[in-house]
């Protein structure tokens, strides 16, 4: 079913339950159409290097006196017992209680956005009114909170690029920060990025239980389409929480 509501089509189809805090997700594609094609996206900024003087440092010379011809006795000394090393426990996530996030910050690609809940409608999720801000799906945990947390936000609007246009560079490794309502902030490693045609959303990987705090962040990618006015695929990063 197509949404009406906005230039933007979100569609999430629900199944029965079975799964995600009492909503069993079997299949889900979200669209990112834009009115007119989006503008080539600019490339990112490089960081400036500062400059740094190549002269060689002097060097001072110290003059080290010649030792004697005298005989010096050797003392034998035991050599020390090496202890084996224990290894350092592995580090546990930091798990939050649930808290509505208020701010998402990806600094690798230049994201630093408020957030806005989103439900449903019917069987569609609800789209963001604002193209730079990231919705939240209320239907799953919060970010921090033991289970997945789901943020999507808009690739394009209108031919212009917005908050999560930079998604499809974003590289595992990259750390996300979540504000939340409580003061806390929640922080996650990116594992894997990947683009999945929308007939073939990752539904199961997606919405997947899990005990430990985890991330999934969606937008657009693909080819677009300037008659329908239409994303072909989902962008989709996982990540989990750091220690």
């Amino acid at each position: 079913m197509t949404s009406t509501k906005s230039p933007l089509q979100w569609r999430v189809l629900i199944g029965g339950i079975a799964g995600l805090v009492g909503v069993g997700v079997i299949g889900a594609a979200l669209a990112f159409p834009s009115v007119t094609e989006p503008q080539a996206l600019p490339a990112a900024v490089a960081a400036t290097t500062p400059r740094v003087s190549t002269s060689p440092t002097p060097t001072s010379t110290t003059v080290v006196p010649t030792p004697s011809a005298s005989v010096i006795p050797l003392t034998t000394t035991a050599a020390p017992t090496s202890a084996t090393p224990t290894p350092d426990p592995t580090p546990t996530a930091v798990t939050l209680a649930e808290s509505a996030p208020v701010r998402v910050k990806i600094p690798s690609i230049g994201v630093d956005a408020g957030t806005v809940s989103l439900g449903l409608e019917g069987n569609e999720l609800e789209t963001p009114a604002d193209p730079d801000i990231v919705g939240w799906f209320t239907g799953a945990h919060t970010p921090g909170a033991p289970g997945r947390a789901v943020l999507a936000g808009h690739l394009t609007w209108n031919g212009r690029h917005t908050v999560f246009a930079r998604l499809p560079d974003l590289a595992a490794g990259a750390v996300i920060e979540v504000d939340r309502e409580d003061g806390t902030t929640a922080r996650f490693q990116v594992t894997k990025v990947a683009t999945f045609e929308k007939d073939q959303f990752p539904t199961s990987e997606v919405y997947a239980s899990t005990d430990e705090p985890s991330l999934v962040l969606i937008t657009c990618g693909g080819e677009y389409s300037q008659s329908e006015h239409y994303y072909d695929s989902n962008v989709i990063a996982f990540a989990t929480a750091l220690a």
